[in-house]
Parts: structure tokens; C-alpha cells; sequence
């Protein structure tokens, strides 16, 4: 990503034509090339391009501590964690989980973090939403990492505010939009299929050490 003859054309193209978010892969070692995974060259290029934002996928877990401590130690504020894939740990390891979002907050804020579920692969996402907004830091790491507060601003900015600012999306004409669509009115999160999969003990080969 900081190739300056391969890839910072491409960014001043984009720049041209008024796209301002480049998302790229990120972490997710076990399926990816570990060398692409991390996140220096994201992090050089943020800060030769700052009025362009880089949204890591998949929060570069399992270095998400890496992608916090570059926009920490910057100071930058065009760097973005998306938490796609990342999901299954509320389930299979919770306090994982907890580390993962509180090291996101810490490092990026809660105005960097974008929701997401990697729902093609996945499956649909009503589970991922539900648990996140459940999902709560336990007190004692909290007070042990010094992790700011995951409260339901904060989720609401997760889940869909900050994306909104980002990609310049009004939320009421979104709605709106979305519950006259007929798949929105098709679909029946209420009353799943008897044979609904629990995504949340599906085993993936990722390592999240």
C-alpha cells in the first residue's frame, strides 16, 4: 500500500474522482500471505495521504494492538478498524473479544470503528448484531487496560453512525429506503428455519493467538 510507483497513482486517481475510503485487507493470517497482513505499509500511506481513509478489514486481527499503536503513535485520524470476521470470538472467546474492541478504542477511538460481518461468507448477520449489542468489557479488564467504556452510543456508532459519516450517508433516507425494499419485507428474522446454522460454534482456520 505505500508502493510509491505502483500504488500512489492509483490513490491520486481516486483522489481525483472524489473517493476518499480505501478498504483493504487486513490480518486474518491463516487463509492471506502473513507479510500483507500487517499493517505498516497502511500506516505510511495514511500519513502521506490524510485526507484519504484506510479501513482496515477484519481490524488486521490478530494485530490489532499493531493497527491501535500506529494511529495512537501518529496521532492520525484517517485510520479505521472494520470488525468483520472478527465476531466469532464473542462466542468462542469472549474475553478475546474484549481485548480486541478495547484495544480498538484505546488506540483508534470510538469515531474509527466501523461495523461489520463478512455476511457473504458467513451468513446472515442478525446473530453478529444481536451479541454485539449485548456484548459488554468486563470491569476488571477495563480497569486493568485502562479501555474506554463500550456503552450504547458507542455501539450505535459501531453499528452504523461512523460508517454513515464516512461514506456520507443520510441514516433516516437509508431506513426509509431499506424497509420499502422487498427483500426487507420479505425476510423473517423472528421466526428462523427450524434448521437455522449457530454460526457461533463454526470453527474457521484462523489464529487469533
Amino acid at each position: 500500500m505505500d508502493d510509491e510507483k505502483a500504488t500512489y497513482p492509483l490513490y491520486e486517481t481516486l483522489r481525483k474522482h472524489g473517493i476518499r475510503n480505501i478498504c483493504v485487507h487486513k490480518g486474518v493470517p491463516g487463509l492471506f500471505l502473513a507479510q500483507y497482513c500487517h499493517t505498516d505499509d497502511m500506516a505510511r500511506a495514511s500519513a502521506d495521504f490524510p485526507d484519504l481513509n484506510f479501513i482496515a478489514y477484519h481490524s488486521a486481527i490478530p494485530w490489532e494492538a499493531e493497527l491501535a499503536e500506529h494511529s495512537r503513535r501518529s496521532k492520525a485520524k484517517n485510520i479505521y478498524a472494520e470488525l468483520g470476521t472478527t465476531a466469532f470470538l464473542i462466542g468462542q472467546n469472549p474475553e478475546r473479544y474484549a481485548r480486541l474492541i478495547g484495544t480498538l478504542l484505546a488506540g483508534l477511538g470510538p469515531d474509527n470503528i466501523l461495523w461489520g460481518t463478512d455476511t457473504p461468507v458467513i451468513g446472515p448477520p442478525q446473530w453478529q448484531i444481536e451479541a454485539f449489542q449485548a456484548f459488554t468489557i468486563p470491569d476488571e479488564l477495563r480497569e486493568q487496560h485502562n479501555y474506554p467504556p463500550l456503552t450504547n452510543e458507542v455501539k450505535n456508532k459501531i453499528l452504523g453512525g461512523n460508517a454513515a459519516r464516512l461514506f456520507g450517508l443520510d441514516t433516516d433516507q437509508a431506513r426509509k429506503a431499506a424497509e420499502g425494499d422487498l427483500l426487507y419485507k420479505l425476510r423473517d428474522d423472528r421466526n428462523p428455519p427450524v434448521h437455522k446454522i449457530d454460526w457461533t460454534k463454526v470453527r474457521v482456520p484462523i489464529v487469533f493467538d
